[in-house]
């Protein structure tokens, strides 16, 4: 098994019409989109990413990164998921911004199939 590379994503992620989304490509996506683009870009895909991950555990998985990367003196991998872990509450802030630009699923009633 191989982890994907923050640097092999990419660009124009939506979390919302990946069919097979898993946490650490929404961390990678996120830490990307941060380091790549800034933290509009990066709080966009978080937005579109709360619904379909527990984004709490994202932050974890973003933090345990850290730290692995750390210990194996990885510099640049440490260093962006560490910028992922200390600007998290920020892009959190501004993903709940973008979160009205997320669409809802309509709902479609029986009555009005016919």
């Amino acid at each position: 098994m191989t982890l994907i590379h923050p640097d092999d994503l990419p660009a124009n992620y939506d979390p919302q019409r990946d069919n097979d989304i898993t946490l650490w490509e929404v961390v990678c996506h996120i830490a990307k989109a941060l380091d790549t683009v800034g933290i509009d870009d990066a709080a966009r895909v978080m937005a579109r990413a709360v619904d379909r991950v527990d984004l709490d555990s994202a932050k974890g998985l973003a933090y345990l990164a850290y730290s692995i990367a750390e210990r194996k003196n990885w510099s640049p991998i440490a260093q962006l998921f560490n910028s992922l872990v200390t600007s998290w509450a920020d892009i959190a802030a501004v993903a709940r911004d973008h979160k009205d630009e997320v669409p809802e699923q309509g709902q479609l009633g029986l009555d009005e199939l016919y």
